[in-house]
C-alpha cells in the first residue's frame, strides 16, 4: 500500500494528486453556448419564415371572405359600404354616399360582418370609389348620385414586370401603363402585412411608421390615392428604388409586403344584376 493511501486512512478520500473534480471551463462553457445559440438560429429562421407564410396564406384567405362579404353587402344595401372612419367597423357614411377623405379608411368590418385584423393585428384597409357608395334606385334611369349599370370604379392597382414589347429586358417600374392590372376597380382591400408600415394596429389603435426612402409601392399604397400596387413580396436591398425608370439596368425594387385585393366592375355588376338588384 502506498504512503498516500496509507495516510488517507480506512474511509477517507485519498489525498494529494489523486483527489480530481470534473466540470466546464469558462472557455468550454462559452463554445458549448456558441454552438447552441447557432443551432437555435438555424432552427427558428425557417420556422419563422413558415409562420409568416401561414400568416401571408391566413390574411389571403380573409381578404378573400371580405371581397364576398363587400359583394353580399351591395347586393342587400344596394350600394357598397363606405369605410370606418371611427375605428368601430360602422359604415363611415351610412346612408349616405361617402365623399373625399372619407372614401378611404379602416374596413368597415363589423358592418361586413368579417375579422377586423389581419394575421399580424392590423385592421384591414379599404377603398371604395364615391359611385360605388352611392344606392342603386329600382326602377330610374341611368344618372349621377345612384348607382347603375353605367358606372365604373376609378381605382387603379398596378403591378411590375418586363415589358413584353422588348423582350422581356425593360424592367417596367409601378407608374407604367404596361402593367395595370385594373384601372376601373370599384373597390379595394389590403393588409400591410409582416413589416405593417403604414397600418394601424387593431388592439392598440397606434399608427405604425409609414414606408419611406426608396420603396415607392408601399408608399403608393398608403397615400391615401386612387392608386394601388400589387407584386411579388420581396425582402428589399440596402440600396433600392421602386421609382426609377430610366436606369440600365434598373436598381433592385425595395421592400415590398402589402397584400392587396380588389373588386372589379364586371364582377360586382353581374352579381348585382344576378341579385336583380340592377335590371
Amino acid at each position: 500500500m502506498s504512503a498516500t493511501a496509507e495516510a488517507a486512512g480506512p474511509g477517507r478520500e485519498p489525498a494529494g494528486p489523486l483527489l480530481r473534480h470534473a466540470g466546464f471551463t469558462l472557455v468550454e462553457l462559452a463554445i458549448v453556448i456558441a454552438i447552441v445559440g447557432f443551432l437555435l438560429g438555424a432552427f427558428l429562421a425557417p420556422l419563422r419564415a413558415q409562420i409568416d407564410a401561414a400568416r401571408v396564406r391566413e390574411t389571403e384567405r380573409m381578404l378573400g371572405e371580405i371581397r364576398e362579404a363587400l359583394i353580399g353587402y351591395a347586393i342587400v344595401r344596394g350600394a357598397l359600404p363606405c369605410p370606418d372612419v371611427a375605428a368601430d367597423g360602422i359604415d363611415g357614411a351610412a346612408p349616405a354616399a361617402c365623399t373625399g377623405t372619407a372614401l378611404e379608411g379602416i374596413l368597415p368590418f363589423q358592418a361586413l360582418g368579417v375579422p377586423r385584423a389581419d394575421a399580424w393585428g392590423r385592421y384591414f384597409r379599404y377603398r371604395v370609389t364615391q359611385e360605388f357608395s352611392n344606392r342603386s334606385l329600382a326602377g330610374q334611369p341611368p344618372g349621377a348620385g345612384r348607382l347603375d349599370l353605367t358606372d365604373t370604379g376609378d381605382i387603379t392597382v398596378l403591378t411590375r414586370g418586363d415589358d413584353p414589347g422588348t423582350g422581356g429586358t425593360t424592367e417596367i417600374k409601378h407608374q407604367s401603363a404596361a402593367t395595370a392590372l385594373t384601372r376601373d376597380a370599384p373597390a379595394v382591400m389590403l393588409s400591410t402585412g409582416p413589416n405593417g408600415l403604414g397600418g394601424i394596429g387593431a388592439a392598440t389603435g397606434t399608427t405604425l411608421a409609414a414606408p419611406g426612402g426608396g420603396a415607392a409601392d408601399e408608399i403608393e399604397n398608403a397615400d391615401a390615392d386612387a392608386t394601388f400596387v400589387s407584386r411579388i413580396h420581396s425582402r428589399g436591398a440596402a440600396t433600392c428604388d421602386d421609382s426609377d425608370e430610366t436606369s440600365a439596368p434598373a436598381p433592385p425594387s425595395c421592400e415590398f409586403d402589402d397584400i392587396v385585393t380588389w373588386i372589379s366592375t364586371p364582377v360586382l355588376m353581374a352579381r348585382l344584376v344576378e341579385a336583380r338588384v340592377l335590371p
